[in-house]
């Protein structure tokens, strides 16, 4: 018996197969579709079932889809096609949730699990809320940490600098450590694991000109690669002065 699946993971709705596809995470709430085909020797009487592997392991039925007449139904808008002993379906327009793990096409009386590129899981992220940041602090180093209330699975962050005068920003380079605190809400049922974050930039002194510097950050899921639905938020500036007889600092927000 011989199955394919491809799963589409883009809001246009566009199939790509396994072979080229790159399979990106899902925001949560962005729509997609799955499409899955199978050659079989096929029995009018059967039923073509969808369902969704949740974050608890517990598979919910979306949509069946009957051989006989072609027609599908259920929560979920599905479609079918037959074609001798060749049937393919779609599990259209669904919302990503951060409670499903993976979805299967079962034809019964036997069974196909549905194959997915994203190591046998899709990957749905939620970008970071309120995020905030306190004032710099200075010493030896430079020192800012920004945090988030919620955020799944983690962050990423990359922090700026404009220094006085300058209309653009620069990126810092400097050490970066992230702290994780773990909760759980309801989603759809399912207690779907969320994350309260922070990052803190640590950076030599030596490393800023004298004057203003306003420091910022641009924080994203650790599950989105490309960025997107990057959040910003200001620390604050801090004025280093020079050298003399030891360094002098003066904070500003």
């Amino acid at each position: 018996m011989k199955w394919l699946l491809w799963i589409l993971l883009c809001p246009h709705l566009l199939f790509f197969t396994a072979a080229v596809m790159s399979c990106p995470p899902l925001k949560d709430g962005q729509t997609f579709s799955v499409f899955c085909n199978h050659s079989t020797t096929l029995d009018s009487s059967q039923v073509l079932e969808w369902t969704i592997e949740r974050y608890q392991n517990v598979d919910l039925s979306v949509a069946n889809c009957s051989l006989s007449n072609q027609t599908c139904s259920g929560p979920f808008s599905a479609r079918l096609k037959v074609n001798g002993s060749f049937v393919e379906s779609n599990l259209t327009d669904v919302k990503a949730s951060t409670s499903y793990r993976n979805f299967k096409c079962r034809l019964s009386p036997s069974r196909m699990s549905a194959w997915s590129p994203c190591s046998g899981a899709l990957v749905v992220y939620t970008p970071p809320e309120n995020v905030t940041c306190d004032l710099p602090t200075v010493g030896t180093n430079v020192t800012v940490t920004c945090r988030t209330s919620k955020v799944s699975p983690g962050i990423r962050c990359e922090f700026f600098t404009r220094w006085s005068g300058d209309s653009a920003s620069t990126k810092v380079n400097g050490t970066i450590e992230y702290k994780n605190e773990e909760y759980s809400l309801r989603v759809d049922g399912e207690l779907v694991p969320y994350n309260a974050s922070n990052c803190t930039l640590t950076v030599p002194r030596t490393s800023f000109l004298s004057g203003s510097h306003e420091i910022s950050v641009r924080m994203f899921s650790s599950s989105n690669a490309s960025k997107t639905d990057a959040v910003n938020s200001t620390a604050g500036s801090v004025t280093l002065g020079e050298y003399l007889c030891g360094t002098q600092y003066v904070f500003g927000t």
